[in-house]
């Protein structure tokens, strides 16, 4: 299975009011199924936490609500810190 996502900046012109996505990155994963697709896209989620205004997003509206809804089970302790100390 093969899922395409992107690395979006939000951006707000204080004029207008308007607030639009540029497209700054393109990528792909590739594994076996979903859920392991899902498990190397988190780790470029995970890359952005700190960045305001920058998100990961897939490009098939299906998938990113599946997505999200992995997130709220299938992301572990050492997924989220990464082998950290946890206080």
């Amino acid at each position: 299975m093969r899922i395409d996502f992107r690395e979006e900046k939000e951006e707000f012109d204080y004029k207008t009011r308007v607030t639009t996505y540029r497209v700054l990155k393109n990528y792909h994963v590739e594994a076996k199924t979903k859920e392991e697709c899902f498990k190397e896209i988190y780790p470029y989620e995970r890359t952005l936490r700190y960045c305001n205004g920058y998100y990961i997003r897939i490009n098939d509206p299906d998938l990113e609500k599946e997505y999200l809804e992995w997130k709220k089970t299938g992301v572990d302790i050492m997924m989220y810190y990464g082998g950290g100390v946890v206080d």
